[in-house]
């Protein structure tokens, strides 16, 4: 996945989150409401670790092509 559509992920579950917060409310057959974690949250934090590592081996890269000039 290219860093840029990563990034663009992140910018759309992070505007999701603050516009529904980080629980939503299940309810269940007899009208009991259950609190859970936002399913964004899971999806942005293993969004973000992919976006951190695209950028680790990025800077990788220039790192070597710059030590070959």
């Amino acid at each position: 996945m290219a860093y840029q559509v990563q990034l663009k992920i992140l910018g759309d579950l992070e505007k999701e989150l603050v516009e529904s917060g980080t629980l939503i409310t299940k309810e269940y057959v007899k009208g009991r409401a259950n609190m859970y974690e936002h399913p964004a949250v899971k999806a942005y934090n293993k969004t973000t670790d992919s976006a951190n590592r695209t950028a680790s081996t990025l800077m990788k890269v220039i790192t070597s092509l710059d030590r070959l000039q």
